[in-house]
């Protein structure tokens, strides 16, 4: 992270208001808020890798879209997920869960359901899935969470099914196969 040093209170105010601007516009192009280009990229690539089960490089681009981006509240979710560590995973959660106010729709719903996983509420959590799963029939992350809750319930038909809607959008999902 680099801090940002601007001249006097005008700077810090434009500062701020150009940054929640930038974030703004570029959320309305992209799936997620996000403040820099780069972080994006880096995100789009690490979210690349973790559905390919590459989950080195997941992390490691993760982090790289954090770092770039502090306030990057996807990233944070993904490095979380990927976090060895459950405190610094739960750390992150937490982070995410301050940067709220700013996101999309979809974005809540992620933050909301990976914190109600992290605070052991699966229920609350597969709940949030299926909302999530609801609005956006594409969301990879809710219907893994949905199949693998109807795996869990014994109904490996209902899970096939979730599977192959997903593929039908996207037809390369490791996950999904």
């Amino acid at each position: 992270m680099q801090p940002h040093r601007p001249l006097g209170l005008g700077g810090a105010a434009a500062g701020r208001g150009g940054g929640a601007a930038t974030a703004l516009f570029l959320s309305s192009r992209r799936d997620v808020t996000c403040s820099s280009e780069t972080a994006y990229q880096a995100y789009r690539e690490a979210s690349a890798n973790e559905g390919r089960f590459y989950m080195k490089e997941a992390r490691t681009g993760y982090a790289r879209a954090l770092e770039l981006d502090p306030h990057f509240a996807m990233a944070m979710l993904g490095l979380a997920r990927q976090s060895k560590d459950e405190a610094q995973a739960d750390g992150l959660i937490r982070r995410a869960v301050r940067e709220k106010g700013r996101l999309t729709e979809r974005e809540r719903l992620h933050v909301e359901m990976q914190q109600a996983f992290a605070e052991k509420r699966r229920d609350d959590g597969v709940k949030i899935a299926h909302e999530l799963h609801a609005k956006f029939p594409e969301d990879v992350r809710s219907a893994s969470v949905l199949a693998s809750s109807e795996l869990q319930k014994g109904r490996p038909e209902q899970a096939i099914r979730i599977f192959e809607e997903l593929l039908s959008i996207e037809p390369n999902n490791a996950e999904a196969y």
